[in-house]
């Protein structure tokens, strides 16, 4: 039997944060990050949304807000580095200035556009002092990871409200989701 499962309110969402470890929370929507899509078996569902959390927790085990920052701030470094790298690249002569020679050679249409911005002093020019602040603006406006949402959905769900979300905690809520979904109690859906 297979189920499309509609979108979770924000009000069924905040419900269900609220009854998670509960008997009632069978009757709470839980929030989309938890609800079983592609999943056929408790087992690889449970595995699925466990390793959301192993992945993202720096001790594999309980994730925190520190966790969150730090897959923010890891996604801003690479980010960072990759345009710095396009940077690099660009400046042929190895300079650490990117001028209008090298960037009408960049096969990157993009990156030309981003290189003129990147010129703060108009000059012509993209120095490294500029390509760095360039790089860091560009970091610092591209925190859509795309899991942040999911992650901190994830710690809202912490039923002690302790500010961590255990890998037992989140075992138990993924089960009670499971079984708001298993309706025959087989553990297929």
């Amino acid at each position: 039997m297979t189920f499309k499962i509609a979108f979770a309110s924000m009000t069924s969402f905040a419900l269900f944060c609220s009854s998670a470890l509960a008997d009632d929370a069978s009757r709470a929507v839980p929030p989309m990050s938890l609800v079983p899509t592609l999943v056929e078996y408790r087992e690889a569902y449970l595995s699925q949304v466990l390793s959301r959390l192993r992945v993202s927790a720096k001790d594999h085990k309980t994730l925190s807000a520190q966790d969150i920052d730090r897959v923010l701030a890891g996604s801003q470094a690479s980010s960072h580095a990759s345009v710095m790298s396009s940077f690099f690249a660009t400046d042929l002569n190895g300079d650490n200035v990117v001028d209008h020679e090298e960037i009408a050679d960049e096969p990157l249409k993009p990156v030309r556009g981003g290189w003129l911005v990147a010129d703060r002093s108009g000059d012509g020019k993209t120095s490294l002092s500029e390509a760095l602040t360039y790089a860091a603006d560009i970091a610092a406006s591209s925190s859509r990871v795309r899991s942040l949402p999911e992650l901190q959905e994830l710690l809202a769900l912490d039923p002690n409200a302790d500010g961590k979300l255990t890998i037992e905690e989140l075992r138990q809520i993924a089960n009670n989701v499971f079984d708001r979904y298993d309706l025959d109690r087989d553990d297929i859906l």
